[in-house]
């Protein structure tokens, strides 16, 4: 039983062979028939000729493939048909995309047509093409997006000031909040009780008997010590009132920044 499948099989494929042999070469015939008719001007009898064949599957051959879509496009432009000569054209032309007709031996309408259907293939070509780039450089785009974004976002976040910032004493707690003006006040005032403070304290020291020592050396100066004490202590105060405020002013700054949003997961910076 096995031994006549596989005889069965082996007759099976050998007359498919036969078959396809034989189709081959009924094709062959008809192209050499056709081509013959081609060259008498005969060309409806070639058209007729290759119309019982299909190109691209009975013939195993290129050059016969061409020269078929040769001779069926000439005929059909021939004998007025032209919408077919052109897609003649384009199956040729995808076949082969640098075949030349010989000027020799072609008429001067195939000839046009062939080259308006060049320049169409090309067009579409380009415009693949160009789409394909489009679409790449799009696609780049959307993957480098993210990346930016977060470039951005980290960026936003490094530029935050940090709480302790608004400690910081001579306007700098402001500068750094991004507020140069209050900066520039909060530091001339600071730097004014500051200075004031230490040239009222030298001149308290001058009416001392030694440096640091609290007794006067001459008792007519202690109204003069006493005065010099005073504008210290104001000098102090000014200083230690303008550092004071300035911390209000940049804590009370800084809390009504600190409800921005950081965009990536929604996170409330503080």
């Amino acid at each position: 039983m096995t031994a006549l499948l596989k005889s069965m099989g082996t007759l099976l494929m050998s007359l498919l062979i036969v078959k396809s042999g034989l189709s081959t070469n009924s094709a062959k015939e008809a192209l050499h028939e056709s081509a013959t008719q081609f060259d008498k001007g005969h060309y409806k009898k070639a058209l007729l000729l290759l119309k019982s064949i299909n190109i691209r599957s009975d013939l195993d051959s290129s050059d016969d493939m061409k020269l078929a879509f040769k001779i069926r496009a000439i005929c059909y432009e021939e004998t007025g048909d032209v919408p077919h000569a052109q897609e003649t054209l384009r199956d040729l032309l995808f076949l082969d995309p640098s075949y030349q007709f010989d000027p020799f031996d072609t008429p001067t309408s195939v000839l046009e047509l062939a080259e308006q259907e060049r320049a169409l293939i090309d067009k579409k070509n380009q415009q693949m093409a160009s789409k394909k780039i489009e679409a790449q450089a799009s696609q780049k785009l959307d993957e480098q997006k993210p990346l930016v974004e977060l470039e951005k976002n980290s960026l936003f976040v490094e530029r935050k000031p940090r709480f302790v910032t608004t400690l910081f004493p001579a306007g700098l707690n402001h500068f750094y909040l991004g507020s140069p003006i209050k900066g520039g006040i909060y530091l001339s005032l600071q730097t004014l009780g500051l200075g004031t403070n230490i040239l009222a304290y030298w001149w308290k020291q001058s009416y001392l008997q030694s440096f640091g020592s609290g007794l006067l050396k001459d008792q007519n100066n202690r109204g003069r010590f006493e005065t010099a004490q005073m504008i210290q202590y104001i000098g102090l105060g000014a200083m230690l009132i303008g550092y004071g405020a300035s911390v209000i002013d940049a804590v009370l700054e800084w809390q009504a920044t600190s409800s921005w949003r950081a965009p990536i997961g929604g996170v409330a910076i503080q």
